[in-house]
Formats: structure tokens, sequence, C-alpha cells
């Protein structure tokens, strides 16, 4: 069998983003991190209006995210992030219709 890797806390990765002043961040991929959306939230409220502009992919499959109730969170995450998101993976997660219905 495989090894799970859980992201507990993105803060410190985001947060370094904006130390490093990284204006342009074309993909996020925690896929498969189970990374909590609460936290992606907190993350990427962190990022500066340039940065989130510039982000094209995020993936996040295998990460949950139905099971925990967290497609609030996800939909708050995309409203921050470009319009120009051209990559949404959420394979692999444990969502219903009702979920995606939420999005």
């Amino acid at each position: 069998g495989g090894l799970m890797v859980r992201l507990v806390n993105s803060v410190p990765f985001f947060q370094s983003i904006e130390d490093e002043k990284m204006s342009s961040l074309n993909v996020i991929n925690f896929g498969g991190t189970d990374i909590g959306m609460n936290n992606l939230l907190e993350g990427v409220k962190l990022l500066s209006k340039d940065t989130k502009a510039s982000i094209r992919e995020l993936y996040l499959g295998g990460c949950g995210i139905g099971c925990r109730r967290g497609t609030t969170h996800l939909k708050e995450v995309l409203e921050f992030l470009s319009t120009e998101l051209t990559t949404l993976d959420l394979r692999y997660n444990d969502m219903e219709g009702k979920d995606l219905v939420n999005l």
C-alpha cells in the first residue's frame, strides 16, 4: 500500500510565498495531502491580489473533501482565486451531488 501524506497546516507555505514576494504562482498541487479546506482558505487569504490572480491550476484530488464537509470552505477558496482558473482537480474525494451543487 501507499503512504498518505497529511498536510496539517498550509499557512506557513502561503506565508513564505508572500515573504519571498512571489507574485506569480501558476499551480497549487495539494492532491493526496488530505488538507483541510478551512486551512487552505486561511492560507489563500494570505496571498496578494496579484498572486491569487496568477493561479491557473488547483489540484485537490484525494483530499477527503466531501466527508469533512469542506465544500463551503472550498467555495470560498474558489471565490478568492482568479477567474482564469483553468484546472480544478477534485477527483477521488467523497463528494455527492449536493456538494457539487454548492460549488
